[in-house]
């Protein structure tokens, strides 16, 4: 009698059957003499019902195929394989990006102006005066007492309305105070009133990457550079945005440029590093991050060794 036989499994089947329904594969035809072939029936428990066949429960596709159970197998462990294989950077090396806070726009020089004691002072001086009042409370990216700030800042826009700086400065304000809607109004009045305000679209990009505006930030930042294109911060902060997009390569070069501009960066030499790593570069990593360490930055360096990447 011709049966049909399994070269994987070594079950056989009757003649019409094609494919083995334990693996899936093509049976061989194979001629089988003194042997009774018949197809295996289901065991019984021994309460005496029926045991459930395991490809039952995965149910036919077709009358004679089954979802290959080894098939399935191997692509189980293919894909944890694969996934093991990743750069061998943990998450906690690979969080050290930072990105440079919005920046507050100095004070113009004392203005002096010869007025009597009965005469108030010019309106221009007021407004200026009141602003190097808000810049003496406020430092890159945070303020001592940003309500007084924010207090000193409403009047001199108050006073002088045309005041860009003013409106970018409280902008940042805003923004520590977790006001984001008001802060990108702000900097939109002060680009308004200074189209060529490299500051503002630099602060606007890094409020729109807080927002989760990726691609609007990475505009603001192209558009900061263009109007200044010695801005080390806007590459430094356009770079950290690539990584958010996870454009690793660009990022990379757009910290390049940043060290260039500016080679006592540190910030961008631990943000380049943790690009290094997070593609599994240790070396170039490791050297960026002692790099940023020498320069007073050393979080990257200190979780990249406690990791045991640049030991």
């Amino acid at each position: 009698m011709i049966m049909k036989r399994c070269s994987f499994c070594l079950e056989e089947f009757p003649d019409k059957v094609t494919i083995c329904r334990y693996c899936g594969r093509r049976l061989e035809t194979v001629p089988l003499i003194g042997k009774k072939t018949s197809v295996k029936s289901p065991k019984k428990r021994q309460n005496g019902t029926d045991s459930i066949d395991w490809q039952t429960k995965l149910g036919e596709i077709g009358k004679d195929y089954r979802i290959p159970i080894i098939v399935i197998i191997i692509l189980v462990v293919s894909i944890i394989f694969t996934i093991s294989q990743k750069p061998n950077v943990d998450k906690s090396a690979q969080q050290i990006k930072a990105i440079e806070p919005q920046k507050f726009d100095a004070p113009a020089a004392p203005v002096h102006e010869s007025t009597s004691a009965s005469e108030p002072a010019p309106t221009p001086v007021v407004a200026n005066n009141l602003f190097r009042n808000a810049f003496a409370l406020c430092s890159r990216g945070k303020c001592t007492d940003p309500e007084k700030a924010l207090e000193y800042l409403n009047e001199a826009i108050k006073l002088k309305p045309d005041y860009a700086e003013a409106y970018n400065n409280r902008g940042n304000v805003y923004g520590d105070l977790g006001q984001h809607k008001q802060a990108i109004e702000d900097y939109n009045e002060a680009i308004r009133l200074k189209p060529d305000y490299a500051m503002a679209y630099n602060n606007r990009g890094v409020t729109y990457r807080d927002f989760g505006q990726n691609q609007r930030a990475i505009e603001d930042y192209n558009e900061a550079i263009r109007l200044n294109p010695n801005d080390a911060m806007a590459y430094n902060n356009r770079g950290v945005t690539y990584r958010d997009l996870g454009q690793n390569q660009q990022a990379i070069e757009n910290y390049n440029e940043a060290i260039r501009l500016k080679p006592d960066y540190a910030m961008a030499y631990s943000n380049r590093g943790d690009a290094y790593l997070t593609q599994g570069d240790k070396e170039s990593g490791c050297s960026d991050a002692q790099k940023a360490c020498e320069l007073g930055s050393c979080k990257l360096l200190e979780s990249a060794n406690g990791k045991k990447y640049c030991r």
